[in-house]
């Protein structure tokens, strides 16, 4: 496992359940959880995941990955040279898996990739020119 689960600190909403846990299955459910990349991201990012009506606020449901998402997940995790231009239309979660879900997912699978990101637009990258370097120990 990678060093970030192995400090002990649960995720964002994390479910009760998970307070409740032996280390034995909190080390069980994280397994599981990077086995599968669509339970990953709804277990550790609900508030991603969330379908709420506009008009109310209220939540309606869970917004599941689409096969695409899940599909470039599967390809950056089995080809550590990996080169891709991904052109999903607007509003497919480009920047949510391919800026979080999935260099997370690789941080705490451990074993020092690199990801550089660009985009077509400087105002876009801006603000990501400020994120930490990431470097295994």
């Amino acid at each position: 496992m990678g060093e970030a689960l192995q400090t002990g600190a649960e995720p964002h909403g994390a479910l009760p359940e998970a307070e409740k846990e032996t280390r034995a299955e909190r080390d069980a459910r994280i397994r599981r959880l990077l086995a599968n990349y669509p339970a990953f991201c709804e277990y550790y990012f609900p508030h991603y995941m969330r379908c709420t009506d506009p008009a109310t606020g209220r939540v309606t449901g869970i917004v599941h990955n689409a096969p695409f998402h899940n599909a470039a997940f599967r390809d950056i995790l089995r080809n550590r040279t990996f080169k891709a231009v991904f052109m999903w239309p607007r509003g497919h979660a480009k920047s949510t898996h391919l800026d979080i879900f999935i260099p997370i997912n690789l941080m705490v699978r451990g074993g020092g990739r690199s990801i550089a990101a660009s985009s077509s637009t400087s105002r876009r990258m801006a603000p990501r020119r400020c994120w930490p370097t990431y470097r295994p120990s």
